[in-house]
């Protein structure tokens, strides 16, 4: 119940008092681990928004919030009856395209973050088929039955930051050292993917985001992929 959730929240003393609208979305939306899915989205991709939202309901991923960036993307969530969260943001060169609002993306979860709130960032371009925090949902088998499948979670929930790279081998994916000119050592690797990755709502990872946020603030650049692959593996202390 929405009541008793808003009551957990206060007792765990998150910055309520800072981020109210967030708070009462969340209260709502979030499972028992205290767990979203977030999408950031404004009205120039309501079609993609729409797509990925019918994902979400055939996957019976309750606990999702969308991040509208604009009023007529809030209007279009709260007329079709999905939770959502009105937070309008302004890219550094005011534009609205894909890569600019994707920027925004890290300080809407240092919010989340703040607010005691572990999330799962996804892009509106992913169609999700199954529940990534574990759940029933009917799924239709042989011949068109349709029976109740349980998805396990894919969240394995033992560090800051579980993230995928567009690596496509170990040497790819975790790095390589490579000597340049001069012998300078180096170290390349392949970009990490900012479209889908979770953070856990810890200290640590509440930081990072706002090193993110801070520097997208004042960089026009993909600050996301610059972020050490140890920070992949556990960002707070053993």
């Amino acid at each position: 119940n929405g009541t008793e959730a808003s009551e957990g929240y206060k007792r765990q003393q998150v910055a309520c008092a800072e981020f109210p609208d967030l708070c009462a979305v969340v209260s709502k939306v979030a499972n028992e681990k205290r767990q979203v899915l977030a999408a950031v989205s404004n009205s120039n991709i309501l079609y993609m928004l729409g797509l990925f939202v019918d994902s979400l309901k055939s996957s019976n991923i309750t606990n999702a919030v969308v991040v509208a960036l604009d009023a007529k993307t809030a209007a279009w969530c709260k007329q079709r009856d999905v939770p959502y969260y009105h937070r309008e943001l302004t890219s550094l060169t005011g534009s609205t395209d894909n890569h600019a609002t994707s920027g925004l993306k890290f300080r809407v979860l240092h919010e989340f973050l703040s607010v005691g709130v572990s999330v799962l960032l996804s892009d509106v371009d992913v169609v999700w088929m199954r529940n990534p925090f574990g759940g029933t949902r009917a799924a239709r088998g042989e011949l068109g039955v349709v029976k109740t499948h349980t998805d396990e979670t894919a969240i394995y929930g033992d560090a800051d930051v579980e993230g995928m790279t567009d690596g496509w081998d170990d040497v790819s994916a975790y790095g390589f050292d490579f000597f340049g000119t001069n012998r300078v050592p180096t170290r390349r690797l392949v970009a990490r993917n900012s479209g889908l990755f979770y953070l856990s709502a810890t200290h640590e990872a509440r930081r990072m985001v706002q090193r993110l946020a801070e520097r997208v603030a004042t960089e026009v650049r993909a600050v996301f992929y610059q972020i050490p692959a140890s920070l992949f593996c556990r960002l707070s202390p053993e």
